[in-house]
C-alpha cells in the first residue's frame, strides 16, 4: 500500500511491519517517538467517557460487542480500546520479545475483535498474542468484489469500528467505511483518528463534514501523534510551518438510532 501524495514526506516505515513482532515498533514509535502518549490518552477516554457504555451494549444485546482495528498494525490501539492499555501495559508486553505474547491486562468489556492491515506479519502476531481474534490480510485500495461485500456486512454488524493512518488510502475508502457503518441497525460508535499535518488539511475537512452527514458527533480528543524525523521537519516546514511534532485528533461519532417502523391499517 503506497503512500496518499499528502503523505510523500511521510518517512517510509516499510521495514517495520516486517517483524514478526511488534519490538522494534514499540521502542522506535511508542517510546523514542513518543506515540504511547495517544494511545494512553485513547484508554484513558474510553474508561471514563465510554466503558460503561460498552458494558451495557453488551448487556442488553446478549452478546459480545464487535470490535473493528482498520490498518490495525500490531494491535496498539485495539489494547488502547478494548484492554485500557497504559504506558505501563505496553511496556511489560513489548518491550521484549519473551513477553510479548502475555496479555498483562484482561479485555474490560465483553468483546470480539478483528483487525486488518496490508502486514501479513502484524496480522499474525496480534492473533497469536490473543489481541485479534479474526484477521484479515487486505489492500484497502485494492479489494475484490467479494471481499468488499463481506467488509461491508461486517462494518455493518460491528459496534466500535477504529481507523486511522488515512494517508495509506484512498479518498474513497473511508467514505465507503463511514456508509456501511452507518447502514447498522445496533448501537455503535465510530473511531476516525486525523493525523497533522500528514492527512492532509483538505482531505480531513471533506472526511469531517461527510462523517458528520452520516453519524452522530460524539466527541473529539486531542493528544500529540509522533514526535517528526528531520527529514519530515524539513519537508512539510515550508507549508506547515516549524512543527517537531505530528498532532492527533480522534473523533468519536454514534451511530444513528435508527427510526421505528409503526403499522397502522396497512400502512407504514
Amino acid at each position: 500500500m503506497t503512500m496518499h501524495k499528502h503523505d510523500s514526506a511521510k518517512k517510509d516505515f516499510t521495514h517495520v511491519y516486517e517483524n514478526e513482532t511488534p519490538n522494534f515498533y514499540y521502542q522506535e514509535f511508542l517510546i523514542n517517538l513518543g506515540m504511547v502518549e495517544r494511545e494512553e490518552i485513547l484508554a484513558r477516554y474510553v474508561e471514563g467517557y465510554l466503558l460503561e457504555t460498552f458494558r451495557s451494549w453488551a448487556k442488553k444485546l446478549g452478546k459480545p460487542l464487535l470490535v473493528l482495528d482498520f490498518l490495525g498494525c500490531f494491535g496498539n490501539t485495539t489494547l488502547a480500546i478494548t484492554n485500557g492499555f497504559r504506558y505501563e501495559d505496553f511496556s511489560k508486553m513489548w518491550a521484549c520479545s519473551n513477553c510479548c505474547y502475555k496479555l498483562p491486562k484482561p479485555r474490560q468489556f465483553d468483546c470480539r475483535t478483528w483487525a486488518c492491515d496490508i502486514s501479513r506479519n502484524a496480522c499474525e502476531y496480534g492473533h497469536k498474542a490473543g489481541i485479534y481474534d479474526e484477521y484479515d490480510v487486505i489492500d484497502l485500495n485494492n479489494m475484490p468484489s467479494h471481499q468488499t461485500a463481506a467488509l461491508q456486512q461486517r462494518c455493518r454488524s460491528s459496534h466500535i469500528l477504529h481507523i486511522n493512518s488515512l494517508g495509506y488510502i484512498n479518498d474513497h475508502v473511508l467514505t465507503d467505511i463511514i456508509d456501511w457503518f452507518s447502514e447498522g441497525s445496533e448501537p455503535g460508535v465510530f473511531l476516525i483518528g486525523f493525523a497533522y499535518p500528514y492527512n492532509g488539511v483538505e482531505r480531513m475537512q471533506q472526511w469531517k463534514k461527510y462523517a458528520l452527514s452520516k453519524l452522530d458527533f460524539f466527541s473529539s480528543v486531542p493528544s500529540m501523534s509522533r514526535s517528526l524525523y528531520e527529514s519530515e521537519k524539513q519537508a512539510y516546514g515550508p507549508l506547515f510551518g516549524n512543527w517537531s511534532r505530528s498532532y492527533y485528533e480522534m473523533w468519536f461519532l454514534m451511530r444513528k438510532e435508527k427510526e421505528a417502523v409503526v403499522e397502522t391499517n396497512g400502512f407504514h
